[in-house]
């Protein structure tokens, strides 16, 4: 299947890119991934399609979407938050993640657990850290960090830990408040 940059503004242009078994994969605004194998002695590149897309775009347009990918030791990850506002004061979201299990036959599998890892996901750099390493700070093993100022102000705060065993997210405060015209970024992770 081959695919260019015009094919790919059909799934609404690339939202995010992670670096998978030395390849380069692509997640569209829609939710489908494609990866990108190149070959520089050739000159030539292939491109699969690793998953489908999950929702036309322009449905749901009460919602607001994040997704990313994330590369946890070889297995390629799909963090999906949905969010929207109720009211001025109530917030539903749904965070889901999923594996692929099968590249061959592009099977994705829900996470129940990531043992002794920690998921860091934002709109500049999504990264997998194992626990353990960070072992003086407060990262829960088995959450996803989400660092992404919203600018409609519908969440409340910018930075949140989701539990994926307790199905649980809680915001975390920062210093300095969100006021800032600034998206917050993961240099280190820490808590």
């Amino acid at each position: 299947m081959a695919m260019g940059f015009k094919e790919a503004e059909q799934h609404g242009g690339f939202k995010d890119v992670a670096l998978w078994r030395g390849d380069l994969c692509a997640l569209c605004h829609d939710g489908a991934v494609f990866v990108f194998r190149g070959n520089l002695g050739l000159r030539t590149v292939s491109v699969s399609q690793l998953r489908d897309p999950e929702r036309a775009l322009g449905m749901s347009r009460g919602s607001r979407w994040q997704l990313y990918l994330v590369d946890l030791e070889g297995a390629l990850m799909l963090v999906r938050k949905r969010y929207e506002s109720v009211d001025d004061e109530q917030v539903e979201w749904d965070v889901e993640v999923k594996v692929l299990a099968s590249p061959e036959k592009r099977s994705w599998e829900r996470v129940t657990e990531i043992p002794s890892h920690a998921l860091f996901v934002g709109s500049v750099v999504s990264e997998a850290v194992p626990v353990a390493a960070y072992a003086t700070s407060r990262i829960r093993e088995g959450c996803v960090y989400f660092a992404r100022r919203e600018v409609e102000a519908v969440v409340p705060s910018a930075i949140c830990e989701y539990s994926i065993e307790e199905d649980d997210m809680r915001y975390i405060p920062v210093a300095g408040g969100h006021n800032a015209d600034v998206e917050p970024v993961w240099i280190t992770p820490f808590m």
